[in-house]
């Protein structure tokens, strides 16, 4: 009797249970599509932004810089200013390639997002694009590549369903020529430098105790740019100078003295403590001063590019050409030495490519970014 009542009671507590259901759904339903159909919109900021970088490193490529407007707000004076400056840089890059003999091929681009911030119809980001173009040179039939990597601040502002750019604030590896490319010598324009091509950092005796092998590896390891050895980060160990007026000496003072690379005793003027760097361990003017007053460097030509390029009867590959993986080269602009970087090796023209931090270049060609106002220093370590 009572299993009766049980399986009686059954089908009266499903209808019981269906028509509750049926009051429910009404309430229910809004909530569900709310939860489901919202868009994410960090994640239409992260589209766009990817869609914004990438069809920006194929540009650089194509030269087409008149199609970048549709990702600009050209209605305010920073908008705009933001555009043209890409297209300065586009332009820029074009015309060092023509009068470098090199051929650009191909660009790709990673992108690293570090921080977004949606405020309704405004936005902030903070991204990386790491970017690696390859190109041929000269009569050279191979293919080499080189690597740069930005630190992007970006003003965003949607309009209609895509988030445009307003501002856009990064240190540019080629914002140093803003003018047209340094004037050609005589035997770099894309030509190989017959003594140089090939040459390998094992290769290379120069007395001393400082290992140039180590301190390329260690150049390449920390350069900052996802490629090659390279994971993208900088050595923890050193503080990262780029917002308080640049890491380029600091990078430097590492490849040098490191115990992974270089190998150099630090002293009381030149050295790293648990404070950071000294002067001459971070500033760039410092830093050639040291090494020149010290007599731990020399100081090969100080020049225009035309004038360290040029064949003479003392340089007859150029005073360029007798850098080897491991020494220096410093930009001065307006009288003031601004940037070093570290020379680590030749492309297969024969062409000196150097390492870089602020913004970051992995074996970039040695006057890329720099123009004819530029004076370069040409450092070869002693040890």
């Amino acid at each position: 009797m009572r299993g009766l009542c049980v399986s009686r009671a059954i089908p009266v507590l499903l209808i019981v249970i269906y028509l509750f259901s049926l009051l429910a759904l009404p309430r229910a339903l809004p909530a569900f599509q709310n939860m489901v159909l919202t868009p994410d919109p960090e994640q239409g900021l992260r589209r766009d932004l990817e869609n914004f970088f990438q069809q920006r490193t194929r540009m650089l490529i194509s030269g087409e810089g008149d199609n970048l407007d549709k990702f600009y707000d050209t209605g305010g004076t920073s908008g705009q200013w933001a555009l043209e400056w890409e297209r300065a840089r586009i332009e820029y890059l074009h015309q060092w390639a023509e009068e470098r003999g090199v051929q650009l091929l191909a660009a790709s681009c990673q992108l690293a997002v570090v921080s977004l911030d949606i405020r309704g119809g405004e936005a902030y980001a903070s991204v990386c694009p790491h970017i690696i173009i390859t190109y041929r040179q000269g009569d050279s039939d191979k293919i080499d590549l080189m690597g740069t990597r930005t630190i992007h601040w970006l003003e965003l502002v949607k309009r209609d369903k895509d988030w445009l750019v307003q501002k856009d604030w990064f240190l540019d590896p080629f914002e140093g020529g803003r003018a047209l490319p340094a004037a050609v010598g005589e035997t770099m324009a894309g030509e190989a430098m017959p003594a140089a091509a090939g040459i390998e950092v094992r290769d290379i005796k120069v007395e001393g105790h400082y290992n140039r092998e180590g301190a390329v590896r260690y150049a390449h390891r920390y350069v900052g740019v996802r490629l090659g050895p390279g994971t993208g980060r900088y050595n923890q160990k050193y503080r990262d100078y780029s917002l308080g007026g640049g890491d380029c000496a600091n990078f430097a003072s590492q490849v040098l003295a490191d115990e992974e690379a270089g190998g150099l005793p630090q002293d009381w003027i030149w050295f790293y403590g648990n404070d950071g760097g000294s002067q001459a361990w971070i500033q760039a003017q410092a830093f050639v001063n040291y090494f020149l007053s010290s007599g731990r460097a020399q100081c090969i030509m100080r020049g225009s590019y035309a004038e360290v390029s040029a064949s003479t009867a003392e340089h007859p590959r150029g005073a360029i050409g007798r850098l080897l993986p491991g020494d220096i080269i410093g930009y001065e602009f307006d009288g003031m030495i601004s940037h070093v970087s570290i020379v680590v090796g030749q492309n297969s023209a024969g062409y000196p490519v150097v390492n870089s931090h602020s913004a970051d270049r992995f074996q970039v060609p040695w006057d890329l970014g720099y123009d004819r106002n530029t004076t370069f220093w040409l450092l070869q370590i002693k040890g």
